[in-house]
């Protein structure tokens, strides 16, 4: 199989770190891990103009999403983002700059759950 560049850094970082298998970390640390990895440099950030957080009440918990929206078009296209990490790990922030991208590159709404 090929594999790009990219994927061919993380994996001399990874080794060159001595980073832990991903399947020996408790959920806890996968968590810690994937927020560390998550983080972004103010200079790296994407500015959106309207970013709203609201909760929505599903039958055993509130769940919080989070509303971005470069324009006050109200006429837009709409994208709801589920991010991955199985049940584990991920969150609203973890993945802040895949749905700051989408909206800004895109024009459209976006709603992260």
């Amino acid at each position: 199989m090929k594999i790009d560049n990219d994927t061919k850094q993380f994996i001399k970082s990874r080794l060159e770190n001595n980073a832990p298998e991903v399947e020996d970390l408790t959920p806890i640390e996968l968590r810690e891990m994937r927020a560390s990895m998550a983080a972004v440099p103010s200079e790296h950030q994407v500015q959106i103009n309207h970013i709203n957080e609201i909760k929505i009440k599903s039958e055993n918990r509130k769940l919080k999403l989070r509303i971005y929206s470069n324009n006050d078009n109200d006429d837009q296209p709409l994208i709801i983002f589920f991010h991955g990490g199985g049940f584990v790990m991920g969150d609203l922030e973890s993945h802040d700059l895949v749905c700051r991208h989408l909206c800004k590159q895109t024009h459209a709404t976006v709603i992260a759950v």
